[in-house]
């Protein structure tokens, strides 16, 4: 995880202008904990990222991701 907000998702801004991003997950409560405890954590570990503006929303169904 911490590859994909430190390294992936700022190199996808950079080369292709990724600011907006919907992920599909499970509706399964302990994952998204997990999901958000590893998310602050890399917000400690990389204050300055750009990740942290991009618009970032974890949704259950296309079409969430799709509307929101």
């Amino acid at each position: 995880m911490e590859w994909y907000y430190a390294v992936w998702k700022p190199k996808m801004e950079e080369k292709f202008g990724l600011r907006i991003h919907r992920k599909l997950f499970t509706t399964e409560e302990w994952f998204r904990k997990c999901v958000e405890v590893g998310r602050t954590e890399i917000r400690r570990k990389y204050p300055n990222s750009t990740v942290h503006q991009m618009d970032i929303k974890m949704c259950e169904s296309l079409k969430e991701a799709i509307t929101t």
